[in-house]
Formats: C-alpha cells, structure tokens, sequence
C-alpha cells in the first residue's frame, strides 16, 4: 500500500535535565551545585538557562517540555523548592522529581 501521509516520531518529550548536588570547592569544601544539561549555573541563573532550552526547541517540543530535578540523597528541601521557584519564573510547570539513592 501507498502512504497518504508522513508524520515525524517523536523519540521521547522534550525533557530539560536539572541536576542538584555537591560540588567540591578549591578550597577543599564543598558547595551546591546545579546543572542544566550540560551547563553549569548558579541558582539565580536556572531560569535564564531553562528559557534558553526551551528557545532552542521546536514548538511542538515547547509545549511539551518537561524538567527532570534530578538530586543527590543529602539534597535538602529548601534548596529544591528554590530550584521550583527559578522554573515558576522561566514558566516551566512541568517537573517530575527523581533521587539518587545510593549513599557515597
């Protein structure tokens, strides 16, 4: 049979990975740490770089844009409702939640 018509799959949602953890500082402490993707930023940066994720997307991809808060075991409360106040700011309300369980 001949095809009437061609439509692109899509592989998996548009999904922004937001990594929360702790970073080693040169002076031998350590420090939170949050990535967007590839991206090292500051907290007060996470909505600036979530918009810049979702530019970079198509439109379709836009409207379905999911943020992954990807944390460490030791990450407290009150640093992700911070991380979930920076998405508000970028409009991104999508956010599923995962933990890295493992002790280190």
């Amino acid at each position: 049979p001949d095809a009437e018509k061609l439509d692109k799959l899509r592989s998996k949602p548009s999904v922004v990975y937001l990594y929360v953890g702790t970073a080693e500082q040169p002076d031998g402490t350590t420090a939170t740490a949050y990535q967007v993707n590839d991206r090292m930023v500051r907290l007060n940066h996470i909505a600036e770089a979530v918009a810049d994720e979702r530019k970079a997307m198509s439109s379709e991809d836009r409207q379905q844009m999911v943020v992954c808060i990807k944390a460490d075991l030791h990450t407290k409360m009150e640093t992700i409702n911070a991380v979930k106040e920076q998405l508000r700011k970028a409009g991104a309300l999508k956010i599923q939640y995962s933990a890295d369980l493992k002790r280190k």
